[in-house]
């Protein structure tokens, strides 16, 4: 989560007071935009501090615990969808289940999956009080787990037994007040290690990543392919580097749209090529 500013989160805020009330357990709110999200209809998930107790309660009803691996602390449960929400309730009642949430994607896309966590992240006004934050929780049934480092009245809450609605529904709820600047709940969405770059020299590139080796200390490169992981970035994001020159022929920036605005400020032009035969990088 970063912080917004508040032309941001007042236009956030009027979107989220024009959602109608259908939208608002549809609507995930993530990075100052609104994605649309659909009901997974085969299954759910429960989070529970006893696997051997959840696999009891689950062994009598039309249900399975799901073969693949959940991320975080989430156990996935397989249902038939005409019994998906009744069954949800009564693994919900139960006092070995600590959470149960149902399982989302993204609108028209049955591949994503997005698993709902207990917790919301919500970043208060600057003028808010201690006291103040207390007394949204209550009425939220939100218990404060702990601050955000780094954002200013800024923290993650817990949902409690008291919790009003589901955490995507409580979130639309709250970035509809003044004194809320962001709120959204906390995800987990599944990864796969699939990406490397297809380039002969990439293993001379150790700053990118490695596995050790002659001369190399441990965790010293930027840990590139758990970010790649997550995204290998999009061309609408537009990077700028300054250096006293840069190769335009390097086969790394070739492709349209690699290149946005190159310029030479010593020469005055836009080629900022290298001067010297030994100046290549």
């Amino acid at each position: 989560m970063t912080s917004h500013t508040p032309s941001e989160s007042e236009s956030n805020r009027q979107s989220a007071a024009n959602m109608p009330e259908s939208s608002v357990g549809r609507v995930l709110q993530r990075g100052g935009e609104e994605l649309l999200l659909e009901k997974v209809s085969d299954r759910f998930t429960v989070q529970a501090s006893d696997q051997a107790a959840l696999s009891q309660l689950i062994q009598p009803l039309p249900a399975e615990v799901g073969s693949k691996r959940t991320p975080g602390q989430l156990t996935e449960i397989v249902v038939e969808p005409a019994q998906r929400d009744q069954v949800m309730q009564q693994v919900r009642a139960s006092d070995q289940v600590d959470y149960a949430s149902h399982v989302y994607q993204i609108k028209d896309d049955p591949s994503s999956r997005i698993y709902m966590t207990d917790q919301v992240t919500i970043q208060f006004a600057p003028q808010v009080s201690t006291e103040a934050i207390a007394q949204i929780a209550a009425e939220f049934g939100l218990q404060q787990v702990k601050p955000v480092v780094g954002i200013a009245n800024t923290f993650v809450f817990q949902t409690t037994p008291n919790a009003t609605e589901n955490p995507v529904k409580i979130t639309n709820r709250l970035i509809q007040r003044p004194d809320v600047i962001v709120a959204e709940p906390n995800i987990v969405v599944p990864t796969q290690s699939l990406y490397r770059p297809k380039d002969p020299v990439y293993r001379e590139q150790w700053h990118l990543n490695h596995s050790g080796g002659s001369n190399l200390a441990a965790n010293s490169h930027i840990f590139a392919e758990k970010a790649w992981d997550i995204t290998r970035g999009v061309r609408s994001v537009v990077v700028a580097i300054m250096d006293d020159s840069i190769d335009l022929n390097h086969p790394d920036f070739q492709g349209a749209g690699k290149i946005v605005a190159p310029r030479d400020f010593k020469d005055n032009d836009f080629l900022p090529l290298p001067g010297e035969p030994d100046d290549d990088h």
